[in-house]
């Protein structure tokens, strides 16, 4: 589920600073604010729906820093206004955003962009395939059908669902959390 992160730049008189250049870096990467840390590789998203993606750094053109990210998680954040040095900030929380739905009744592969998926095996049997286990990723599942099909959440080869090499199967209108500690999957 996607997380946000928003924040105006402002000067001492409250003014919106435009053109701040912003990065993004690994948590604890920068030396608790001190110094340029790791870039991160996740996607940054412009909005919490579509798949329009940020460079990073990128620039915030208005004066508000705002980007997206896959799902919650702690980031060192680096801002840099026009004319004055980096100024780093460490152990910034990135929350999760308003969520958004999408609707599945064929097989799918789920994205790290998706946060709730709806999906109904009404017309016949349907399997979700997750993507590769990235630590913190997390998805919410819901079966919207009470037909005698099967649903299946399946991972990709060689990565386990609650220490299972087996899909996890969803009962009519079941549900569940899935969340990854970044070498498999767990049912939460």
């Amino acid at each position: 589920m996607r997380s946000h992160y928003t924040a105006p730049v402002q000067s001492t008189a409250g003014d919106l600073q435009t053109g701040t250049t912003v990065a993004v870096f690994a948590s604890g990467s920068t030396a608790n604010g001190t110094q340029l840390g790791t870039l991160i590789t996740l996607p940054l998203y412009a909005d919490a729906t579509s798949g329009t993606m940020l460079t990073n750094p990128f620039i915030a053109p208005t004066g508000d820093i705002s980007f997206y990210l896959p799902f919650p998680l702690r980031i060192d954040l680096g801002v840099q206004v026009p004319g004055q040095a980096q100024a780093f900030f460490p152990d910034v929380d990135v929350l999760r955003a308003g969520t958004v739905a999408t609707v599945v009744t064929a097989n799918y592969t789920v994205s790290l962009s998706d946060q709730l998926i709806l999906a109904s095996a009404a017309t016949g049997n349907l399997s979700l395939l997750l993507p590769a286990a990235t630590a913190g990723a997390e998805f919410a599942v819901k079966r919207t059908d009470s037909s005698g099909n099967s649903m299946s959440v399946n991972a990709q080869s060689g990565q386990l669902i609650d220490s299972a090499a087996t899909p996890y199967q969803l009962a009519a209108l079941a549900r569940a959390r899935l969340w990854s500690d970044g070498t498999g999957w767990w049912v939460i």
